[in-house]
């Protein structure tokens, strides 16, 4: 694996999680 492939693998996880938290209404002050 090479540093371009782990930087887009982390950054399309990380798309992947803000999106799951985004999408989860697990905090009770963020609306949704």
């Amino acid at each position: 694996m090479n540093l371009h492939t782990a930087a887009g693998t982390g950054n399309a996880i990380g798309s992947l999680v803000a999106a799951y938290k985004a999408n989860t209404p697990v905090d009770p002050a963020r609306p949704g």
